[in-house]
């Protein structure tokens, strides 16, 4: 349909609540509660659901990009925090891949010392995720496969440094080739 809105009563916390969206066409509209929201992360949290869809074959048969961000949106409903340090490492990357194809290797540091304190606590979040994923995973895929058909989860960080030094330090040792490419090639944009 060219419009719609859909409203959800449910009790959360022990308090009744209100959760709706409208879309005439033009313009979302987000309300919790009565109070309007200009963006649909406010729900973040609010109310965990998980839509199956066939798309989701993408998640093990497509690209890295899509475990990606399937990853974010599930750590993101569990800490609020995270999507906070997606977006600063981001920022600071886009600073930093600017710099590289401008061939300004000399003022790098700073974006790097940005991007390397989200990447860590990006890449630490995602290896509790993965921790916490996997044995419901195993427990829910025996419902639908035979041993034989055993499901595994493994996160494939770009760079296995595990501090925000060590995250730093590899940057530093790869700035040549990122230079040559004009971006950055290692990081938590490119996990598996």
């Amino acid at each position: 349909e060219k419009e719609f809105f859909i409203k959800a009563h449910f009790i959360k916390d022990s308090v009744e609540q209100t959760l709706s969206v409208r879309f005439d066409g033009k313009e979302k509209k987000v309300a919790i509660n009565e109070t309007t929201h200009n963006q649909f992360s406010s729900l973040l949290g609010l109310l965990p659901i998980v839509l199956y869809a066939p798309e989701d074959l993408s998640l093990v048969q497509g690209a890295p990009a899509v475990r990606r961000r399937f990853l974010n949106l599930y750590i993101g409903q569990l800490d609020p925090l995270y999507f906070k340090q997606v977006f600063q490492y981001h920022q600071a990357m886009r600073q930093r891949n600017e710099l590289l194809k401008q061939k300004k290797n000399k003022e790098l540091y700073p974006w790097e010392s940005a991007m390397a304190h989200s990447a860590h606590y990006i890449m630490q979040s995602r290896k509790k995720a993965i921790a916490l994923l996997t044995p419901l995973l195993k427990k829910y895929i025996s419902f639908f496969t035979t041993e034989k058909d055993a499901l595994t989860v493994h996160y494939q960080p770009s760079i296995v440094q595990d501090s925000p030094k060590g995250i730093l330090a590899q940057w530093q040792k790869t700035v040549d080739r990122d230079l040559s490419f004009g971006t950055t090639q290692q990081g938590p944009h490119r996990d598996d």
